[in-house]
């Protein structure tokens, strides 16, 4: 800068050529000056990571050993647990960013092949029950929708029986004979236990009780038969007067 300074004072140069060339020194030493900054402070980081490393090396030499994972250990290695939002916060079983930050390093990253563990069969098999049943009603939210708001399978007014007498008939008689199979399969399934419940509740009472309480189920035994008869009173009737005439065409036929 000096030298051409002298020389556009002596006339060597002119104005014009001396501006230009003030201008790109000016410009090369700017350059030098940020480059200067930049690796200082390139050399400060190194210094410092340098100096952070040792103190976590020597961390981890202090507790290279250890057997049980507690709560001060756990304060001494790690600064901060940064938990992310969900990939996807609609499905169950989506992706989820967590950042940990050691003392010392900053972030923490996992190794590129980490050890696989197998999840619980179980575990998958709720999961995969779970996510079937949303998926399942989204598509029957969808379909109501489609649907005009009206659940599925809507009908205006009484459903029309397109079933004969016959197939009438025989489906009254299949839903009587598997509640009569559902009832005898409860009452074996129970029978013990209530025997035993019976029995204890006779044991836990006084004569006098126990003879009341057999009383009171004579007579609620009676009450029902009586109400059995008043109700099928024709049913029995009916049946009476076909045993009679039967026994009487027997009778006939063999005197």
């Amino acid at each position: 800068m000096q030298r051409i300074y002298e020389d556009n004072v002596a006339g060597k140069i002119n104005d014009k050529r001396y501006e230009a060339l003030s201008n790109q020194y000016e410009q090369e030493q700017a350059e030098l000056e940020q480059l200067i900054s930049k690796l200082q402070a390139d050399l400060d980081s190194f210094d410092d990571s340098k100096d952070r490393a040792e103190k976590f090396l020597s961390l981890m030499r202090r507790y290279k050993d250890f057997t049980e994972l507690t709560p001060t250990i756990l304060h001494e290695f790690v600064d901060r647990i940064e938990i992310h939002e969900r990939a996807n916060r609609r499905f169950l079983i989506t992706t989820q960013k967590v950042d940990i930050y050691l003392n010392f390093i900053g972030n923490y990253t996992p190794p590129t092949n980490p050890i696989r563990i197998e999840p619980d069969p179980e575990v998958v098999k709720e999961q995969e029950r779970r996510m079937k049943n949303l998926m399942y009603q989204r598509e029957y939210k969808l379909r109501r929708e489609a649907n005009g708001g009206k659940p599925l399978g809507y009908f205006e007014g009484q459903r029309p029986d397109e079933r004969t007498p016959e197939q009438k008939e025989a489906d009254e008689a299949a839903k009587k004979q598997r509640l009569k199979e559902y009832h005898a399969k409860w009452y074996q399934d129970n029978k013990e236990r209530m025997n035993a419940e019976r029995a204890a509740k006779r044991n836990a009472l006084s004569p006098e009780e126990l003879a009341a309480y057999n009383a009171q189920r004579k007579q609620k035994r009676r009450e029902y038969d009586r109400e059995w008869r008043d109700k099928n009173r024709a049913k029995i009737n009916a049946y009476s007067n076909e045993y009679r005439k039967r026994k009487r065409n027997l009778d006939t036929a063999n005197p």
